[in-house]
């Protein structure tokens, strides 16, 4: 007899981690990052939109977004946390979650970028297309998501992501609102649904 071979209760244990890790695609609590940041951009486009409607001084307006660190600083601690309380992930999950990391990366850069260009070259107008930008771009990361998880609601909120665009750009003095309005049908809602397809799928 070979003496490598797993014990029956060892391979036993083995397949039911695979069987586990098949049923549960979905971990609980994998969306709870979408409805974190989609409450916090949410809040904080409201109160930048409310500030340059009512300061005289817009200087430090957007200083507001330094809001985003406190997501950053949510995000790695519960990314932590999911990690331990569930070593074996699934590629869908690996994928997802790089998916929407690459989405946080681009919209951190994209507001550097920006302000290089304001500074560097003297073109405010650029700021125009920096909401509606990151609304593209946050349309593109859902309808890849509703394919990586057949979810409904994902496409849904795609959708939603394409027609605040294009309003971004019909009423561009009311970007902040449609950017808010977007963080929650495009992310609250459907990480609420999501979480709770999680559990039925647990």
């Amino acid at each position: 007899m070979e003496t490598n071979k797993f014990s029956e209760q060892e391979s036993l244990e083995v397949i039911r981690q695979m069987i586990n890790t098949a049923r549960n695609s979905l971990q609980k609590g994998i969306a709870d990052f979408m409805i974190f940041w989609g409450y916090l951009i949410a809040a904080t486009a409201i109160t930048v939109y409310i500030l340059q409607h009512t300061l005289l001084n817009q200087d430090y307006v957007q200083l507001a977004w330094l809001s985003c660190i406190i997501g950053w600083g949510y995000s790695i601690i519960k990314g932590r946390r999911l990690h331990k309380n569930r070593p074996y992930r699934t590629y869908t999950n690996v994928i997802f979650g790089r998916l929407w990391m690459g989405f946080g990366i681009a919209c951190a850069l994209l507001p550097l970028s920006y302000i290089f260009a304001v500074h560097r070259f003297n073109m405010p107008i650029i700021w125009i297309s920096l909401t509606p930008t990151i609304l593209l771009m946050q349309g593109v990361c859902l309808f890849a998501s509703s394919s990586i998880y057949r979810f409904k609601p994902f496409m849904y909120a795609a959708m939603a992501c394409g027609v605040l665009f294009l309003c971004c750009y019909v009423f561009p003095w009311h970007q902040f609102l449609f950017l808010a309005l977007c963080q929650i049908v495009a992310l609250v809602i459907p990480g609420h649904l999501l979480n709770k397809k999680a559990e039925n799928d647990v």
